[in-house]
């Protein structure tokens, strides 16, 4: 709804407003499923769109990862979510649990271990998969400079895993070159402008509002973002079934705007986006006007 704000208050003040104009995250809100049908969220990509040694049988139809859910979080509009879950892998000798991975990027699968250096999420900046008529990328172009991440969580866990008790939601924005991330293993930060990193835990299995601020790192020019979200902090953490649903990721600017104040103590102000009032100033917004007068 757009507001006129009127700020009570005998200073000059500064308004950190929330602009929406700037570059979003392509189906952030994961409302498209025309790549794979219920299977995997366009512009997104899972094990079924994995590279490397192990790609083939990292992802089996009977072994998906990733489902379209109609567990929308609160106050939603759509109509979906994305599900992610971890599953159960006999591995020889011992049973490993291999963690839902969702990201903007590509996984590589090039390893058994999953601590190994050569199992990572990286942006494919000329790779792409196609699939019913659709083109997914393997790599997410983002040119904007957040101040941060904000991801609507429910992450509920199959049991307690005490040593690794925490979902993953992190995102780096980075110049043009293939960023790689993994557990053992990230690319030069010379090609890094901002990180956000956040360790999600269960809230009793409640959908949460998660708000990871980006640190800035060096003045290269933002090009690509890399999004990953997973079940677990640690490779092979967690338990089977362990399952996070993630709903509405969106980037958060502040702008802030100086409010002059006149002699009589008080300014009008007309946003058609959020805006955080400061400490000391009271904040109205109009719901009428009549002969000139505002209610």
């Amino acid at each position: 709804m757009k507001k006129t704000i009127i700020a009570i208050i005998f200073l000059a003040v500064c308004i950190t407003a929330y602009s929406q104009d700037k570059p979003q995250i392509p189906n952030g809100d994961f409302e498209t499923w025309t790549y794979d049908g219920a299977n995997l969220p366009n512009n997104w990509n899972s094990f079924q769109t994995a590279d490397g040694k192990y790609a083939s049988t990292a992802y089996k139809e009977k072994n998906r990862q990733v489902q379209r859910s109609t567990d929308t979080r609160p106050g939603s509009s759509g109509h979906y979510s994305c599900k992610i879950w971890a599953r159960e892998i006999n591995a020889i000798i011992v049973k490993v649990v291999a963690q839902g991975n969702l990201t903007s990027g590509r996984i590589h699968a090039a390893a058994m271990s999953a601590t190994d250096g050569d199992n990572y999420n990286y942006s494919d900046r000329d790779g792409s998969t196609k699939n019913n008529g659709v083109t997914n990328p393997c790599a997410m172009k983002f040119t904007g400079k957040p101040d941060s991440l904000v991801a609507w969580i429910k992450f509920v866990p199959n049991g307690t895993d005490s040593k690794h008790p925490y979902a993953m939601l992190n995102a780096y924005i980075h110049d043009n070159f293939d960023f790689v991330t993994g557990y053992s293993q990230e690319s030069s930060s010379s090609h890094l402008v901002a990180r956000a990193e956040k360790e999600v835990a269960s809230n009793g299995g409640k959908w949460q509002r998660v708000s990871v601020p980006f640190t800035y790192v060096s003045n290269v020019e933002p090009q690509y973002i890399l999004i990953n979200i997973a079940t677990n902090t640690y490779p092979g953490g967690g338990n089977e079934d362990d399952a996070l649903y993630v709903d509405d990721i969106e980037m958060i600017y502040n702008t802030g705007i100086d409010l002059p104040m006149p002699s009589c103590g008080w300014s009008s102000l007309y946003l058609d986006f959020n805006a955080k009032v400061p400490s000391g100033a009271t904040a109205y917004y109009a719901t009428k006007m009549e002969a000139g007068y505002v209610t």
